[in-house]
């Protein structure tokens, strides 16, 4: 049955962006327009996957229109190191133009089995370096003009574990930091696939989906799904107070996705 929700919803007409709080007119048309682009041809799987590619796309679209930064910006696209769970959601270096994978980008990946361990490699070599870095990435404060995160802050444990995680984000940027997440109260929790239950009070559905034979998805260091206010309060938390505003993309007129962008003064 769930299946069926996502069915074809790609091709619909029904999908819109937008700023929650607004950061302009000329900004809040450019995120808007960036709607309009294809998504890449990444689209192993079924109607969940494509969904959620053409969600991703959306948001890395937003993510250009934000930084609108010069070509010799480098960046920093930090995610999860794929796993049987989370799959492989590191589309920037195939949806970037030939500009933007040369040197100025750096991935790095979290294994989120210990939330210790990252690895890291430049666009143009593909070369890899490990490095137990414990709680901290293992850049320098400013390294990178802008830091990219894609559906990693809600499978990275804790609200503190996920304040942490954007801290070390900000600490590594010098001009921004682009953060997505699924919205929790979304009708659909997209990895567990089940409808509304992720409403229940978080012990209750943590405690149901062991019922239900998704006990992998019920700790909280595996999923822990944020709100709007969420992102918020994380943001205000950040030293400095940078500047912060959440976007959102809509499926059926309800927010889907969050983007939580942060520029720094």
């Amino acid at each position: 049955m769930c299946e069926k929700l996502y069915f074809s919803l790609v091709n619909l007409p029904f999908f819109s962006i937008g700023i929650a709080c607004g950061a302009g007119r000329t900004k809040e048309k450019n995120l808007k327009n960036a709607m309009n682009a294809e998504y890449a041809p990444r689209l192993n799987g079924g109607y969940r996957e494509k969904l959620l590619v053409s969600q991703y796309r959306r948001m890395f679209d937003a993510f250009q229109a934000f930084k609108e930064g010069a070509p010799s910006d480098t960046i920093l696209d930090v995610g999860a190191t794929p796993t049987s769970l989370t799959g492989s959601l590191n589309y920037l270096p195939d949806w970037s133009d030939s500009q933007d994978r040369t040197p100025m980008t750096t991935s790095c990946e979290i294994d989120l089995s210990s939330h210790v361990n990252a690895r890291y490699y430049r666009a143009d070599k593909r070369k890899i370096s490990q490095q137990a870095a414990g709680r901290k990435l293992p850049f320098e404060d400013g390294q990178f003009d802008w830091v990219y995160c894609n559906a990693l802050i809600e499978h990275i444990g804790s609200f503190e574990r996920q304040y942490e995680l954007l801290k070390e984000l900000t600490r590594v940027s010098r001009k921004g930091v682009f953060v997505t997440t699924a919205n929790r109260w979304y009708p659909v929790e997209f990895n567990t696939r089940f409808p509304l239950l992720h409403w229940l009070p978080r012990g209750v559905w943590r405690r149901m989906l062991k019922m239900m034979g998704k006990g992998v998805w019920a700790s909280e260091s595996v999923l822990n799904p944020l709100s709007s206010k969420d992102l918020q309060k994380l943001a205000s938390l950040l030293p400095g107070k940078p500047w912060s505003d959440i976007g959102h993309i809509r499926i059926f007129g309800v927010k889907a996705h969050f983007f939580l962008m942060i520029r720094k003064r």
